[in-house]
Formats: C-alpha cells, structure tokens, sequence
C-alpha cells in the first residue's frame, strides 16, 4: 500500500485556499518543507501529521486513509491495515501527549504571570513611595529645576526601569517555555520511538 501524502496535502492546502508559506506558519516548519511534502521528496513526520490534521479538522486516520486511497484502505490486505491502525495509535497518542504539554505550559504561563504582576505591582510601590519621600524631603537633587520637575524626571526614569525589567522579564519567560515545550515534545518523541 503506497501511501500518497503529497497529493492529499496540496488538495486540502487548496481546498482552504492558502499558501506553502500559510500552510507551513500554521504547522511550525518551513516553506521548503511543505514543497518537499508536496513534490514528495520527502515525507511528512508525525508531529507535523497532527498539526496538520489539527488545522483541516480531520483525525489521522482519515488522513491516512485518503493518502492510501479509500478503496485501497478498504481492500487492503491485513497487514496493511494493521500498519495503518499501529500508526493511527502512535499518532492518537502523541496528540494527547502534545494536548498534556499544552496545557502545562499554560499553567506555567499563568504563574510566570503572576509573578510579572507582583514585580510590577512592587515596583509601583517603589515608584509611589519614591514620590511620597520626595514631597517630604524638599532638599533639592537637582539644582536648577523645581521640585515637582525633579519629582516626575525621577518617576520618569524608575517608571522606564521598572518597564524595561518586566519587558525583559517576559522575554526571558516566552523564550524559555518555548524551548521548554519543544524539549518535551522531542523527548516524547524519542521515548515512543
């Protein structure tokens, strides 16, 4: 049984009227590749097979069974079938690995949230604290301007700390949990195999 990927894959990329480049954004791998799956150089994983059956709202087995071709599926020989059924497990599988690692990954989005809006909910403490201690104490910092020109330059500039530190923050915590969450998936990968 020879399974034609490429022509159900440009048929379904058709059918929904996008581009490689479209196709290739939504299941997370380059132009190049959905080119090669489509000129059948070189064959779809099966990571990329549940992302894509995501996208056109087909379970594996219906993927399959349209790049076998239904009268083939349905005529195949025994053992044919059971390759199809051992995959379609494999795959089921991962799709509810992938689903698990999903949904950690949001809880883990949820508590670095929470940690981001404590850090900016001190640094507003600061800020306000800052403003309290200045209005106190009229010494002034800075000779030449009036106090309250000297009170907004010094929030001014621990605001664009305060800023530049969260915005940091959340890069370094997107950054990781991406790489967290493609670490889990090879490392599922891997152990199925």
């Amino acid at each position: 049984m020879e399974l034609k990927t490429k022509d159900v894959i440009v048929k379904l990329r058709k059918s929904k009227g996008w581009s490689q480049e479209e196709l290739a954004s939504r299941v997370q791998v380059s132009r190049q590749t959905v080119s090669a799956w489509e000129r059948g150089l070189s064959s779809i994983d099966v990571d990329s097979m549940i992302l894509l059956c995501h996208e056109f709202d087909l379970t594996v087995e219906e993927f399959l069974k349209q790049a076998a071709g239904e009268e083939e599926v349905e005529g195949g020989s025994s053992k044919d079938m059971q390759i199809v059924d051992k995959l379609t497990k494999v795959i089921d599988r991962q799709r509810t690995e992938h689903k698990e690692i999903e949904k950690l990954a949001k809880i883990k989005a949820k508590k670095h949230i929470v940690v981001i809006g404590t850090v900016v909910a001190l640094s507003l403490i600061v800020i306000l604290l800052t403003v309290a201690f200045l209005f106190r104490k009229p010494e002034k910092l800075f000779s030449g301007i009036s106090d309250y020109e000297q009170t907004i330059a010094i929030v001014c500039v621990i605001s664009i700390a305060v800023v530049d530190v969260v915005i940091n923050a959340i890069e370094l915590i997107v950054s990781k949990m991406s790489e967290r969450k493609y670490v889990d998936v090879e490392d599922r990968t891997n152990k199925s195999n």
